[in-house]
């Protein structure tokens, strides 16, 4: 908040599972009020701007209105454009997942444990392709064979 004050451009700030920590708030028994007053200050914060300073990503895996209408707070997030991340083609998904291998510093056993991945990972999702990509890096099997995944590590990865 500090650096969008000082006029050093716009800060973005990033708040994914926005909608499950609604249904945190609903579970936990909080009182509906509070969830409705913190949701209107949320959004009186984003519209009280002058010159936007802070620009927000709100991420959910989850159905946000849903959970808005639960809160009887549905106007919280019209200001809020919705964008669906929708599953890469196969080059961008090909290109994505051996970006991932490098980040990870993963090494594939072969050709086919690429096709492995697009055929486990279908759609093409890229949370679930990063979800995947985290598995194989921090699985006990593969990191004791120096970081080489193979076809089976794949298919028995977190999204078996």
């Amino acid at each position: 908040m500090k650096a969008s004050k000082d006029g050093r451009g716009t800060t973005v700030v990033l708040i994914d599972e926005f909608s499950m920590m609604l249904e945190n708030f609903a579970e936990s028994k909080r009182d509906p009020i509070v969830v409705r007053r913190f949701l209107y200050w949320f959004r009186e914060m984003r519209l009280s701007q002058r010159d936007p300073v802070l620009t927000f990503l709100i991420g959910g895996s989850k159905s946000i209105p849903f959970w808005l209408s639960h809160f009887r707070s549905d106007g919280a997030l019209n200001d809020v454009f919705e964008e669906r991340i929708t599953a890469f083609d196969r080059d961008v998904a090909v290109n994505f997942i051996e970006e991932l291998r490098k980040a990870h510093r993963l090494t594939w056993s072969g050709p086919e444990v690429l096709a492995a991945v697009l055929e486990h990972v279908q759609p093409a999702e890229p949370f679930f392709l990063q979800l995947l990509g985290q598995a194989l890096a921090l699985d006990p099997e593969v990191r004791s064979r120096e970081r080489v995944v193979g076809v089976s590590d794949v298919r028995t990865g977190v999204l078996g």
